[in-house]
């Protein structure tokens, strides 16, 4: 269960870096 929660964790992390990059080059409109 533990690896599986970290998993996610690396998966949303990942996720939350791209969201980032995405409004920092203000590509964000898509939201």
């Amino acid at each position: 269960a533990e690896k599986k929660v970290g998993r996610i964790m690396d998966d949303w992390l990942s996720n939350i870096a791209a969201i980032t990059e995405m409004a920092v080059r203000g590509e964000l409109r898509t939201f």
